[in-house]
């Protein structure tokens, strides 16, 4: 979990991260064996707070109506689903790995179906530094989504940032923006009003190894105002 954490906010010499979907569990955290999301020949792993809320709905302990729920819709290539659980989760602190705390703005969510075959998750960090020139507060977002493919489990992720006029665009990298590059990327979607928090995105697929596809993902959420600690709960 650290280490995803750990590669969104590389920005400059600062370290920490975020976002994650499993088909059959997923939800927001951190998974996978490297920091390429690359779980090995194991397979994918679900992030903690993936793993959490299906071990909340499987093991007997009260299962979805034992979670305070948020509610809304989620989609993934078009086929929307009634998010039967929504829940927003404490940042993962990978200050003791080497990172940097998260902002006490920051936040996690995740969204599932009942039965965890589709899940959305979303790590969001405020105000990160970068360093040069240029130097200005962005805000990033790590999307994760997993489902189950017709050959097995398929894993997409992708990063978007803003550049310093606060667009979102996708793929880009704050530090190389700070020190004279282009904003160049694709715009994406993404508002949060209050609880509410609402955003599309193209994901790039991750696993199985040397697999090329993409999903595009679209949530429309209200989430819980209470946040639990998803690394407690697997």
């Amino acid at each position: 979990m650290a280490k995803q954490f750990d590669r969104l906010r590389m920005l400059g010499g600062t370290a920490s991260t975020m976002f994650a979907l499993l088909a059959v569990a997923a939800v927001s955290a951190c998974g996978g064996a490297d920091d390429d999301g690359d779980a090995g020949s194991s397979g994918p792993v679900a992030s903690a707070s993936t793993q959490a809320v299906a071990t909340e709905s499987s093991s007997g302990g009260g299962g979805l109506a034992s979670i305070e729920s948020g509610s809304g819709t989620f989609s993934i290539d078009g086929q929307q689903f009634d998010a039967d659980i929504v829940v927003r989760c404490l940042p993962f602190d990978a200050s003791a790995f080497g990172g940097a705390a998260p902002n006490e703005a920051d936040f996690d969510f995740s969204a599932a179906t009942s039965d965890f075959a589709n899940v959305v998750e979303g790590e969001v960090a405020f105000a990160l530094p970068t360093f040069g020139p240029g130097a200005y507060e962005a805000n990033q977002i790590r999307g994760f989504a997993s489902r189950q493919g017709s050959s097995g489990v398929e894993q997409y992720e992708s990063v978007a940032a803003t550049d310093p006029d606060g667009n979102w665009l996708m793929n880009l990298e704050p530090q190389l923006v700070a020190n004279g590059q282009p904003p160049t990327g694709e715009p994406m979607e993404f508002e949060i009003d209050g609880n509410h928090v609402r955003g599309a995105m193209t994901l790039e697929q991750n696993w199985p190894d040397g697999a090329t596809g993409t999903v595009d993902i679209a949530f429309d959420l209200d989430l819980p105002a209470e946040a639990i600690d998803c690394s407690l709960r697997d």
